[in-house]
C-alpha cells in the first residue's frame, strides 16, 4: 500500500536543478515507472463498420519546443496554439489532463492560465502521484481524460 508521509523527509531533500534557491526536489518530482498501454485509433467510419464504440474524437493537436530552462512547461505553452487550431478558447474546455513531471510546473501553468483550476485538472493525479512510465504516460492521460469527461457528462478535453 501507500507509504506514510513523513514531512521531515520532504524538507531534507536538496534542490535538483538549481542547488541555490531551487524548489524542485526528488520529493516533488515524478518517478520513473514500468507501464504499458495500448490505444486503437480509427476513423469514425471504420469504427462503425467494426461495431466499435467511439470514445473520443481528436479535433486538433500540436507540438512546441521550449528552452531547456523551461523544460516541462511545453504542455502549457502549446495551449494558445492548440486552442487556435481547434477554433476554441480555454474556457470552452471541460477538463484538462496535463503531464505533471514536477509539481511546480503544474502550479506555474495554473498561474499562467487560470482556466486550469483544480476542479478541471488531473483529478486522478498525474506524474508525481502516479509515476511516469515512459511510453505509456500519454495514453494513460488520454484515457483518464476520456473517462473524466464521461463521468462529468462533458465532452471537450485537452
Amino acid at each position: 500500500g501507500p507509504k506514510e508521509l513523513d514531512m521531515a523527509h520532504f524538507t531534507k531533500q536538496k534542490p535538483y536543478f538549481k542547488p541555490e534557491g531551487g524548489t524542485i526536489t526528488v520529493a516533488n518530482s515524478s518517478t520513473m515507472n514500468d507501464g504499458a498501454a495500448v490505444v486503437v485509433l480509427a476513423s469514425e467510419v471504420r469504427a462503425k463498420e467494426l461495431g466499435l464504440p467511439v470514445l473520443a474524437e481528436l479535433r486538433a493537436y500540436g507540438n512546441i519546443g521550449v528552452p531547456k530552462e523551461l523544460m516541462g512547461e511545453g504542455a502549457f505553452k502549446i495551449l494558445p496554439k492548440l486552442m487556435d487550431r481547434a477554433g476554441m478558447k480555454l474556457a470552452d474546455v471541460d477538463y484538462f489532463e496535463m503531464n505533471e513531471a514536477f509539481a511546480a510546473v503544474v502550479g506555474a501553468g495554473m498561474k499562467e492560465f487560470p482556466e486550469l483550476n483544480v476542479e478541471r485538472l488531473n483529478q486522478w493525479g498525474s506524474g508525481v502521484s502516479l509515476g511516469h512510465p515512459l511510453g505509456c504516460t500519454g495514453v494513460r492521460q488520454v484515457v483518464d481524460m476520456v473517462y473524466q469527461l464521461r463521468k462529468r457528462g462533458k465532452s471537450v478535453g485537452v
